[in-house]
């Protein structure tokens, strides 16, 4: 009895339940019923299904309830490897959701993309990570909906069967995008990126990390379109030169994080661009690069003062520079 007497500690306590045993708490007695329906709490706004087994059923459940119906914002099926394109067809019920994640849903096709598009006019987040059957067919159905224009955070992670001609699509539908996830998208071009830095000049969040096909153009278009970036990744995109991160470190004085491995074609031009420029820089991996000496790695040291971590595996960098660097970089907890 003492514990129902405490309101702020059932609702405190019920963040940390899954949906399934809320149930059962509003079962416990009236009064609980009572405490959990007058709370203020996220029990009807987050609606967090990920990895859950038998996910259809539960989705639709949920669905026919009310209280989720008008509460619910924000939706997860993260990971939930049997959820179908049908069980979609319920998302028109949650009138009030801004944020999905069908990140990891393997059996999903562009029906799916193509049903929740259409049901969910107010998305501002959408993460399809790893839903292999995706294709422009999905693409195109993010730059027709109505919610296209309000998005501001996109994962399209490995999305292998998407063209330039999706993305460029999606690129000029939605123009207020902050967050765009790229990766493993590995047919796409520079006509995506091109697309990308004439329409989302808000970016701040840029991962391009395993898409081999991008070239110099690309990287020095977004370099010139989207100045406000804080993440780049270009991890792996092996034809990219000095140009680019030239380019980029002169046009993106704002990036903290800077992913370079496998970047196999730079050298000590873009390690002196990067000292130059980015003095709010905390993370940089030129992992791999062997076209790098010392000398660059001193212009580093020098010019990012705000450095935490410094990944130099795999390239030519002495032992006794990275001694040299220590008393400079006063930040650094990884090198």
């Amino acid at each position: 009895m003492l514990f129902f007497s405490e309101p702020k500690a059932v609702v405190w306590i019920c963040d940390f339940l899954s949906h399934e045993d809320l149930f059962r708490l509003e079962g416990v007695s009236k009064q609980c019923q009572q405490i959990l329906q007058d709370s203020s709490s996220s029990i009807y706004t987050n609606l967090d299904l990920a990895g859950k087994r038998g996910c259809n059923l539960l989705l639709k459940e949920f669905a026919a309830d009310e209280r989720f119906q008008t509460g619910v914002t924000r939706l997860s099926t993260e990971f939930c490897n049997r959820l179908t394109d049908d069980t979609l067809k319920v998302l028109d019920k949650f009138h009030s959701l801004t944020s999905l994640n069908l990140n990891g849903c393997p059996l999903l096709t562009d029906d799916a993309v193509i049903s929740a598009m259409t049901r969910c006019p107010n998305l501002t987040r959408l993460s399809l990570y790893w839903d292999p059957s995706l294709s422009d067919k999905s693409l195109q159905a993010i730059a027709s909906s109505q919610c296209a224009s309000k998005l501001v955070h996109l994962n399209l992670s490995g999305m292998r069967h998407a063209t330039d001609v999706g993305m460029v699509a999606v690129a000029e539908a939605c123009p207020n995008l902050t967050h765009l996830d790229m990766t493993r998208m590995e047919t796409l071009r520079d006509d995506s990126l091109i697309a990308v830095a004439k329409n989302c000049p808000q970016l701040r969040y840029l991962n391009l990390y395993a898409c081999a096909h991008f070239l110099d153009p690309g990287v020095v278009a977004i370099a010139q379109g989207c100045p406000l970036l804080e993440f780049v990744d270009l991890c792996g995109t092996h034809s990219v030169t000095d140009v680019s991160i030239q380019a980029l470190a002169s046009g993106c004085p704002r990036i903290t994080s800077l992913n370079l491995t496998w970047v196999t074609k730079i050298g000590d031009a873009s390690l002196e661009a990067i000292g130059e420029h980015l003095r709010a820089l905390c993370f940089l991996s030129v992992h791999g690069n062997r076209r790098m000496s010392d000398e660059g790695v001193r212009h580093i040291a020098k010019g990012c003062p705000k450095l935490e971590v410094l990944d130099v595996n795999g390239t030519p960098i002495s032992k006794d520079l990275v001694r040299e660097i220590m008393p400079e970089l006063k930040e650094l907890v990884a090198l």
